[in-house]
């Protein structure tokens, strides 16, 4: 490896460790996020970095909205368990930082990477089996349960009529 290289190597590698300093500074006094998140954060932009750059120094204006695809492409393919959106909201972090700096990366980049939708119970069945209520329904009605009558009639609405547990909750016996 020639000088030249070398130098401008530790160059980009001075630059990248500078504005990965800079940027987790601002996650935590702008954002105000945990030093946990902020690490993660820094692992993604930093593995984006070593991918767009490798040894060079970041030229912010070359950022395409393709180079960021490409990285997300590359980073979420790696799982192989469900994508997580962290290093979409990572990346997403620093080109608002960017943009905050005044580094001429403009914000129409950071709408440009796909978002991942994420229901909280998405993961749940969509109905009980026949089978799942009455063992629910006998469990309900086990006597050692406390008021197992009340228990009974509340599984007996959910699960026949197809009331929602909060109209149940708003019955009343008068």
């Amino acid at each position: 490896m020639a000088q030249s290289e070398l130098a401008c190597g530790k160059e980009g590698s001075a630059r990248a460790a500078e504005f990965l300093s800079e940027f987790d500074a601002y996650l935590g006094t702008a954002k105000g996020l945990a030093d946990g998140t902020r690490r993660k954060y820094g692992r993604f932009v930093q593995g984006f970095l070593d991918r767009w750059y490798g040894d060079s120094p970041p030229n912010w204006q070359d950022l395409s909205i393709e180079d960021l695809r490409a990285y997300l492409r590359h980073e979420l393919s790696c799982k192989t368990r469900r994508p997580s959106n962290s290093p979409i909201i990572a990346l997403r972090a620093m080109l608002r930082y960017l943009g905050m700096r005044g580094t001429g990366v403009v914000r129409s980049r950071e709408e440009a990477l796909p978002r991942i939708r994420r229901w909280r119970h998405a993961t749940l069945p969509a109905s009980l089996s026949s089978d799942d209520v009455d063992r629910l329904i006998k469990c309900a009605a086990d006597a050692a349960t406390f008021q197992p009558l009340r228990n009974t009639a509340i599984v007996l609405l959910l699960a026949r009529t197809g009331m929602r547990a909060a109209e149940v909750v708003h019955l009343s016996s008068g």
